[in-house]
């Protein structure tokens, strides 16, 4: 979780340099599974949602479908991207 904004920039900047412009985001759910240790499932759920979104804005104009599995802790922490 500590590198979870490093994760997404990688990727998403790779994508936008190939000129990929927007991203469909599945299995989010995995990030509540790996809070135990890391401050919990809603603080770990909060960090990885908000680090995805940070980098969707910054490389795709917030375009971006966020699909598949979402629990409550992903539910309340999408505030830039739409859910599908």
């Amino acid at each position: 979780p500590d590198k979870v904004d490093a994760l997404y920039e990688s990727i998403h900047s790779y994508l936008a340099e190939c000129q990929v412009d927007g991203v469909k985001v599945d299995a989010q759910a995995m990030a509540t599974m790996i809070g135990g240790g890391s401050g919990g499932s809603p603080q770990t759920t909060a960090r990885f949602v908000k680090a995805m979104e940070r980098s969707v804005v910054k490389h795709f104009n917030g375009h971006c479908i966020n699909c598949m599995c979402h629990p409550t802790e992903c539910l309340y922490n999408y505030t830039d991207t739409p859910i599908a």
